[in-house]
């Protein structure tokens, strides 16, 4: 993929970030457990979680991609140390609602917390990542890593980072 002469966007995360194989009852619960590793290692305040719940009752971040859908769910930037991510592929699916429609949900195999700070080259960061989601050749890779390793690999690779 070619990325231009744009910098890499400098997000925290490594292989710790990553579970790569989650199972939760709820989105809420896979939230839960992904803010857990970002606040443990000081990136983003103890507000965080609640902060990404809320905005994903409003403003839900479920996408049905294929193979299978992702979430991206992230906070306002105030919430948030240091730009980070957190991954989890999930063994089996939870119900995200769906981005951009009025109703309906997403059952989610991939959630990316995205933690955002206000400066710093974030956008260029999202829109590498969306690019990862839009190809079904990339997702297929995530689903079949055999470990924490290979995702982050995997993801850092696809975005440059």
């Amino acid at each position: 993929m070619d990325r231009g002469n744009e910098p890499a966007a400098t997000v925290a995360f490594d292989e710790g970030l990553v579970l790569a194989g989650g199972r939760f009852g709820t989105k809420e619960e896979a939230i839960g457990c992904l803010a857990g590793l970002l606040r443990d290692r000081g990136y983003v305040k103890d507000s965080f979680l609640e902060a990404v719940l809320a905005r994903e009752r409003e403003y839900p971040t479920g996408l049905p991609t294929r193979p299978v859908a992702v979430a991206i769910p992230h906070a306002d930037p105030g919430h948030c140390i240091v730009p980070c991510l957190a991954v989890a592929r999930l063994i089996e699916p939870v119900a995200f609602g769906n981005m951009g429609a009025e109703s309906g949900v997403v059952d989610v195999s991939l959630v990316f917390l995205i933690g955002l700070t206000a400066g710093g080259d974030h956008v260029s960061f999202l829109g590498r990542l969306a690019g990862v989601f839009r190809r079904e050749d990339e997702i297929e890779r995530l689903m079949k890593a055999t470990s924490a390793a290979e995702i982050e690999r995997i993801i850092r690779s696809a975005t440059g980072m």
